[in-house]
């Protein structure tokens, strides 16, 4: 399923969802003070810090990078923020040349479009995978042995049709246009803002019927250099990638995935000016995402910067996260609700039926009368017979 089967109406309706924040929000909240002023001194700076044969021009240069001025409560990782500019510094070196961006300000507001394109392609390209996902499983199953469609309609009766998941991926994206709160931060330069394309891609593959090691490395490395709490999704389908992926995959996803951590770890050190030598905390090599944890977990921390009443996360964050996406929970839970008390009610009957013949002697049972599925599947095996 093709991201280019969008209609024009709902693609703009998602462009606009993902633009329209970062120009009546244009100003920058704190909590994307570090990577927007990140970004800012890698493509000002970082070719002289980087780069530069004369170690007095590159101590220079790192002087001026804002963070060892205003370092804040716990270091930051550097990785991310540097990986976004390496991708925008082409963009906005032709806009600059081309006379569209004039000053930091405008080069902010592109480098905040860039961002926001790229979280919705990340997010398009999720649901269209899932929706596939659905569509191929469907199919796989449809293909089992001596199981096979006689005709388009028994196939599309039986299964997620393609039809069925392209309504379904395009649902979901309208519903994504309703979460004002998602979109909102879409834009924004937070370490949540910069991750969240390479989570979206990498879920992408885990979550499908073939995930690809290379999109477990990501993942792995996106827990362990930008966002810890990805741990948690890890984690819970680790072990049924384990099964499909193999152990041999597994181990050089996490040898990849190990690869950018040390990658981070030079880069933060340096950045952050400590020395390769020390082992000392705060003074030696720096895994800053650890450091957060440590921080705000083991130390807690965090409750410096203030405490939030126990309710806020169901009164407060998501009504806010969710928008208008809740009346359509609502109809969701109920609709789940009532499809899953009709199952049980089918599995009771057909479980009592089942026991009850099996209690009969072999001469008087009688075949069990079949559910749904059996009687799509039937019907597909019958229309085939007269066809040949």
């Amino acid at each position: 399923m093709s991201l280019s089967d969008v209609s024009p109406a709902l693609s703009a309706l998602l462009h606009l969802s993902h633009i329209l924040p970062i120009f009546l929000a244009p100003h920058t909240k704190v909590e994307e003070s570090f990577s927007t002023q990140a970004i800012h001194d890698v493509l000002v700076w970082g070719s002289d810090a980087f780069l530069a044969s004369n170690a007095s021009i590159r101590q220079d240069a790192l002087r001026r990078f804002d963070h060892l001025k205003f370092p804040g409560a716990v270091p930051r990782s550097f990785l991310p923020p540097a990986v976004f500019a390496a991708i925008a510094a082409p963009v906005l070196f032709a806009l600059r040349l081309a006379g569209v961006v004039r000053d930091s300000f405008e080069a902010q507001t592109v480098l905040r479009i860039l961002l926001a394109e790229l979280h919705l392609w990340s997010v398009r390209h999720l649901y269209s995978a899932l929706a596939s996902s659905l569509a191929h499983t469907g199919a796989a199953q449809l293909k089992a042995p001596n199981i096979k469609s006689a005709s388009k309609k028994s196939s599309a009766d039986a299964v997620l049709s393609w039809s069925q998941a392209s309504h379904l991926r395009n649902g979901s994206l309208i519903i994504h246009c309703l979460l004002f709160h998602a979109n909102f931060w879409a834009g924004r330069f937070t370490p949540n803002g910069l991750a969240a394309p390479a989570v979206h891609i990498a879920l992408a593959s885990l979550l499908s019927a073939q995930p690809s090691w290379w999109a477990l490395s990501l993942f792995g490395a996106l827990c362990a250099v930008s966002r810890a709490e990805l741990a948690g999704i890890l984690i819970s389908i680790l072990p049924v990638l384990w099964m499909r992926m193999g152990t041999r995959k597994v181990l050089l996803a996490s040898s990849v995935s190990i690869s950018f951590l040390l990658v981070a770890v030079l880069l933060d050190t340096y950045l952050w000016d400590r020395a390769f030598v020390t082992i000392e905390a705060g003074k030696g090599l720096l895994w800053a995402e650890l450091e957060a944890v440590l921080f705000n977990v083991v130390e807690g921390k965090s409750s410096d910067w203030g405490v939030s009443p126990w309710h806020y996360y169901v009164t407060r964050f998501l009504p806010r996260l969710l928008t208008g996406a809740i009346p359509l929970l609502a109809i969701g839970s109920y609709r789940i609700l009532a499809l899953t008390k009709a199952r049980i009610g089918l599995s009771r009957e057909t479980g009592l039926l089942a026991s009850t013949i099996m209690a009969l002697p072999k001469r008087n049972r009688r075949p069990i009368p079949d559910t749904s599925l059996t009687k799509q599947l039937d019907v597909g095996l019958r229309q085939e017979r007269k066809s040949e």
